[in-house]
């Protein structure tokens, strides 16, 4: 992954162009409003859709439903547990796509992820930029050259976020590969990268890091299930929970898994993670690390990705899948540790990579046709208000409190 974060951060760092309105189905791109406190049920901008009759990859959900769940999730405060600021230079491009910040060359007005996704605040990977690299991405947000964005240090910058109509991001390492992540065996760099911004990190991306012995923290999904939590680890989990950074295992073997949910005093994130009883496979959660998790108060974000959905080993996922998994985990753990992660570009990964499940999963609009899906299955008001950002909000809420 770090080739695409050195090009978002090139990206980033070009001058600010104008905005050129999305077409055919990503919609016309329309600025947010102001918007009432959150506590009142925000009111986004109108996510665009396709129109016509059922939306292709939208499973069984009607017409009628799609057009409900568009109403419903304007009505939302939408928060992605890994989103993205990229979409494809060209919509019909199948593989190896050239992708550029939304929708335009430059940083732009990030209020049109808003309009486009109907996602209000998404938590943005920083692992290939770099400790100056965020630190630039927080100083053209603060002086305006990233227009319409605020970065989370507080709850209180969501509020505020809201209130102006701005997208809100925070910001997250998950792979602590690029120089400036390492600890160097010692914890002092976790407080320097909290004054900088950082608010979410993952303790281990898995064996692509190749950390030395008195650098690990954890050990990762394919490492082996009973590897755990290294002496620094144990350390690292009561520094951030001091900090108030917020613990997350997405990538972590079982044991990582359990031992810091059982470290940890606040709630810890599964950011993108499905469930292992469904998909088995090593980077999925078997049904005791997702309630370790949830016991946290924390949230599972289950994520479209292709391979982590496929039920039948075809090489195949789609819609059904992804509620499945969605409906999965909150049957066992409760729809308090439910959200939803896209883990891909806007418009989703190459329709010809493994990563891609269908149509509807890789649309800009896909957590309306999720909803779309989930209502026509029977889900109430307010367990899809938590799904669709709820649950993670109350997480950031505790962990965030800031001093």
């Amino acid at each position: 992954m770090t080739p695409l974060r050195v090009l978002i951060l090139a990206l980033l760092l070009l001058p600010l162009t104008a905005s050129t309105p999305g077409t055919d189905e990503r919609g016309t791109v329309t600025p947010p409003s102001a918007a009432p406190p959150l506590a009142a049920v925000p009111l986004p901008a109108p996510v665009s859709t396709a129109t016509g009759g059922q939306a292709p990859g939208t499973g069984g959900a009607a017409a009628a439903d799609l057009a409900w769940a568009r109403a419903f999730v304007a009505r939302q405060y939408v928060v992605d547990g890994t989103a993205s600021s990229l979409s494809r230079v060209d919509p019909h491009c199948r593989t190896g796509c050239e992708l550029r910040v939304y929708p335009g060359t430059g940083p732009g007005d990030f209020g049109t992820l808003k309009a486009v996704s109907g996602i209000d605040l998404g938590v943005f990977s920083m692992s290939g930029f770099g400790l100056e690299g965020m630190t630039r991405f927080r100083k053209q947000t603060t002086d305006g050259t990233i227009a319409n964005a605020r970065v989370v240090l507080t709850y209180d910058d969501i509020e505020i976020a809201h209130e102006n109509g701005e997208y809100a991001y925070i910001f997250y390492v998950q792979s602590r590969v690029a120089p400036q992540w390492q600890l160097d065996g010692e914890l002092a760099n976790l407080g320097r990268w909290y004054a900088e911004g950082l608010r979410v990190l993952q303790l281990r991306y898995g064996h692509k890091e190749g950390h030395e012995p008195d650098e690990r923290l954890a050990h990762g999904s394919y490492e082996g299930d009973d590897r755990g939590l290294t002496e620094l680890g144990r350390r690292a989990v009561a520094e951030m929970n001091r900090l108030g950074m917020i613990v997350d295992v997405s990538h972590l073997s079982r044991q990582s898994t359990l031992d810091a949910a059982a470290l940890s005093t606040k709630p810890v994130l599964a950011s993108h993670a499905n469930a292992e009883a469904l998909t088995p496979q090593p980077r999925t959660k078997d049904d005791d690390e997702l309630r370790a998790i949830a016991a946290t108060g924390g949230v599972i974000g289950i994520t479209p990705i292709g391979w982590m959905l496929d039920r039948d080993g075809d090489g195949k996922a789609g819609m059904e899948d992804m509620v499945a998994h969605i409906e999965y985990v909150a049957d066992l753990v409760g729809i308090d540790h439910v959200g939803v992660a896209t883990d891909a570009a806007l418009d989703g990964w190459d329709p010809d990579s493994r990563h891609y499940a269908d149509a509807g999963l890789a649309a800009f609009d896909r957590w309306v046709r999720v909803t779309a899906e989930l209502h026509a299955r029977g889900w109430s008001d307010e367990d899809l208000t938590k799904l669709l950002g709820g649950n993670f909000l109350r997480v950031f809420r505790e962990v965030l409190a800031g001093d």
